[in-house]
C-alpha cells in the first residue's frame, strides 16, 4: 500500500464529497440565505441565559447576562467530543491572559451535561502530564448550558453549523466579528483599539456567503450529472459514462474543481475496456503533467484497482506508468513517487526494475522508511523464490 496517498475514490459519490470538500474547505460559514440569519454582524448580542458557570477566573469574572457596555466579549461554542475545540483551548487561554487587562472576557458554551464536561476537565492535556483540562481553561469562563438555548440564540439565529465558532461582541454589546476562534486575534486587537471597520467585514461576509451558495448551486447540478454516469454504468455503456465526464471537465462552470473530475474521470476509466478508456487516461494525464501530485494519484490507483481484485488492461497499467514516470521526472527523489513506479514495475512483470526503483525509494525515505521497507522486502523475497 502507498501510504503517501488516500485511497482510490471508490464511488462516483465520494469522489463528490471530495470535490465539495474542496470547494468550502477551510470556511466557517454556514451557506444560508440572508434571509435566514437573524443575528449577524451588527445585531445586538443576545442576552445570555447559561445554566453551569463551571469556571470564572478564581471569581475575577461575573456570571453575564447582559453585556456591560465598554466591554468585549468572546463567545464560544465547544463540545468535549469536537477535536478542533479542545485544541483551540490553549489559544483561548493565551488570548484571556492576554487581553484580560483590557476588560476581554471570554465565555466558552457547550450544550453538554454539567457531568460529561466535568469528567472532560478531568483529563490531562495532551503532552501535560500534569495540567488537566480543568487547569488550563480555569482563567476564562468556561460553562455549560443543556437546554441549548444559548445556542439557539447564537449559532442557530446565525446560520452557523460547525463548532468551535466564536463570536466577538463589541463594546456597544454588538456583534463585531464571527469565525474560528484560531482566526480572531487581529480583529480582537482592533476593536480593542476601536479601529475595526465593521461593516468592511459584514460585506466580505456577505460575499463570501454568496460564493458559497453559488457553489453549492453548482455542486447540486453536478450531482445530477453524476448520477447519470452512474446510470450509464449500471448499463454498460462505459463510453457514454466517459462522455458527460468529459463534457463536466469542458464547462466552464466547473472549471474550480476541474484538476478533481480530470482525477474522477481517469480513476474510472481504469475499470473499463477499449481504446477509449485508454483515450480518457491519457487525457487526464496531459492536462494534469503540471502537477506531479495528481499524476501520481492517477498512477497509484491504477494499483490499487489491482490490488481490490478488478482487473485493469496492459494498455491502462502502461498509461499508469507514463503517468507516474511523468510525476518522477518531476520529482525524482520522491519517496511516494518512486512507490508508485516501484509497485507498477511489478504489475508489468518487471521484478527487477521493481526492487531497483524500491530500493531507491527506501534511501529517500528517511523517518518514513518503515513505511516503504516492507514492500522492498517482499519484492526481494518473491526474487528469492520465497
Amino acid at each position: 500500500m502507498n501510504f503517501f496517498l488516500f485511497s482510490r475514490y471508490t464511488s462516483l459519490f465520494t469522489s463528490l464529497v471530495a470535490v465539495a470538500g474542496i470547494l468550502v474547505a477551510g470556511s466557517a460559514l454556514a451557506i444560508q440565505p440572508d434571509d435566514a440569519i437573524t443575528l449577524d454582524i451588527g445585531s445586538t448580542a443576545p442576552a445570555l441565559n447559561i445554566e453551569n458557570w463551571v469556571s470564572d477566573r478564581d471569581g475575577a469574572f461575573e456570571k453575564v447576562t447582559d453585556f456591560e457596555d465598554g466591554k468585549v466579549y468572546v463567545v464560544e461554542f465547544w463540545a468535549t467530543w469536537c477535536g478542533p475545540c479542545v485544541s483551540s483551548m490553549p489559544h483561548l487561554a493565551e488570548t484571556q491572559e492576554k487581553y484580560y487587562d483590557d476588560g476581554v472576557q471570554i465565555i466558552s458554551v457547550s450544550d453538554e451535561d454539567l457531568e460529561t464536561v466535568n469528567r472532560f476537565l478531568e483529563k490531562n492535556v495532551r503532552g501535560e502530564d500534569e495540567v488537566t483540562y480543568g487547569d488550563l481553561t480555569s482563567v476564562y469562563c468556561l460553562t455549560t448550558d443543556p437546554d441549548g438555548s444559548t445556542s439557539r440564540d447564537y449559532m442557530e439565529a446565525a446560520g452557523q453549523n460547525g463548532i468551535p465558532t466564536a463570536f466577538i461582541v463589541g463594546k456597544s454589546g454588538q456583534i463585531e466579528w464571527t469565525g474560528h476562534p484560531m482566526s480572531m486575534e487581529k480583529p480582537l486587537q482592533e476593536i480593542i483599539a476601536n479601529t475595526w471597520d465593521r461593516d468592511a467585514f459584514k460585506e466580505e461576509l456577505i460575499k463570501k456567503r454568496e460564493q458559497e451558495a453559488a457553489m453549492m448551486a453548482i455542486m447540486g447540478e453536478l450531482d445530477e450529472a453524476m448520477v447519470m454516469v452512474d446510470q450509464k454504468l449500471g448499463e454498460g455503456d462505459d463510453e457514454g459514462a466517459l462522455k458527460i465526464l468529459a463534457e463536466l471537465i469542458e464547462n466552464d462552470k466547473y472549471a474550480p474543481m476541474r484538476d478533481r473530475l480530470l482525477v474522477i474521470r481517469a480513476q474510472q476509466a481504469l475499470t473499463m475496456k477499449g481504446a477509449a478508456a485508454v483515450e480518457a487516461f491519457e487525457a487526464g494525464t496531459e492536462q494534469l503533467k503540471q502537477s506531479p501530485d495528481a499524476l501520481n494519484e492517477l498512477a497509484w490507483s491504477a494499483v490499487e484497482t489491482v490490488e481490490s481484485g478488478e482487473e485493469v488492461a496492459p494498455e491502462l497499467l502502461a498509461a499508469a506508468m507514463k503517468a507516474a514516470q511523468i510525476a518522477l521526472k518531476s520529482s525524482p527523489d520522491d519517496t511516494s513517487v518512486l512507490d508508485t513506479v516501484a509497485h507498477l514495475f511489478h504489475l508489468q512483470g518487471n521484478l527487477d526494475k521493481a526492487i531497483e526503483t524500491q530500493e531507491i525509494a527506501v534511501k529517500n525515505a528517511g523517518d518514513l522508511e518503515h513505511r516503504v521497507k516492507p514492500y522492498l522486502d517482499q519484492l526481494k523475497a518473491e526474487k528469492a523464490g520465497n
